[in-house]
C-alpha cells in the first residue's frame, strides 16, 4: 500500500466518522422516542430501530429523521409505524 492510499483511506474513514457524529443526536433522539412509545430500555430501542432498517433497507438514520420530523411536527407516531416497532422489539419479523 502506498502512502497516498493509506491517506486516502483515513480520509474516508474521517469523513464517515464526521458524518456518523452528525446523525448521532437524530438518532439518539428517535432512539428516546421508540423508548416512550414502547416502554422499552434504550438497547431494544435502538436494536428495534436497526432491525427495521435492515427489514426495510433503509439507513437508520432515514427513518431517524422521518420519526423525529412527523413527531417534531406535532403528529402522532403512526400506528402502523408503532406496530411494526413492536413486533420487532418483541422478535417477530
Amino acid at each position: 500500500m502506498t502512502d497516498q492510499t493509506a491517506v486516502g483511506g483515513l480520509e474516508e474513514e474521517n469523513r464517515q466518522l464526521r458524518q456518523a457524529l452528525a446523525n448521532r443526536p437524530r438518532t439518539e433522539h428517535a432512539v428516546g422516542i421508540v423508548m416512550v412509545l414502547l416502554g422499552c430500555d434504550e438497547a431494544a430501542a435502538f436494536r428495534a430501530l436497526s432491525r427495521l432498517s435492515q427489514h426495510v433497507n433503509v439507513k437508520v438514520r432515514v427513518l431517524a429523521d422521518l420519526l423525529v420530523e412527523q413527531v417534531a411536527s406535532g403528529e402522532e407516531a403512526d400506528e402502523d409505524l408503532v406496530t411494526v416497532l413492536r413486533l420487532v422489539v418483541d422478535g417477530r419479523p
